[in-house]
């Protein structure tokens, strides 16, 4: 049996990191998103918060993962894909739309599009927060006047 696993917390948000005492792998798990050291219990843990980042990291070094694990990796992997393809798709939707977007762009849109148009533009200054807007608008013309 490996000595070096990860398992969903009860909880289901946070990920339970056991290994024997090994500096290399104590400097990697400190580099986990809010993870904490239990040392009261046994078997002593490290805990984080359960994200697709940290599952990665845990299974490219090493460690066994549990099946719950590997679900939400699954889920959480899906789901970026999906939002990729939203973003690349919404380019091709804009009959009518005379500005072109730059690579980054589409993204921003796709963000505005899931959230209903209800969102912040906090791109740096010169990114095409602009372009961004009129082409959220280009999507929806029943949204006039728009100021």
């Amino acid at each position: 049996m490996n000595k070096r696993y990860a398992t969903l917390s009860d909880n289901g948000d946070h990920i339970k990191i056991v290994f024997p005492y090994n500096p290399i792998d104590v400097t990697r798990v400190k580099t986990l998103p809010n993870r904490r050291f239990h040392g009261s219990g046994l078997p002593k843990h490290w805990t984080c918060t359960a994200t697709a980042k940290a599952i990665v990291q845990l299974r490219s070094w090493g460690f066994a993962l549990d099946n719950d694990l590997l679900t939400i990796w699954a889920e959480e992997s899906e789901a970026e894909y999906e939002a990729k393809e939203r973003a690349t798709n919404i380019g091709t939707r804009l009959p009518g739309f005379k500005g072109v977007l730059l690579p980054h762009q589409p993204a921003a849109v796709a963000f505005l599009e899931e959230h209903q148009g209800r969102a912040l533009l906090a791109d740096e200054q010169g990114l095409g927060k602009t372009i961004q807007a009129l082409a959220y608008l280009a999507l929806h013309p029943e949204l006039r006047p728009a100021v």
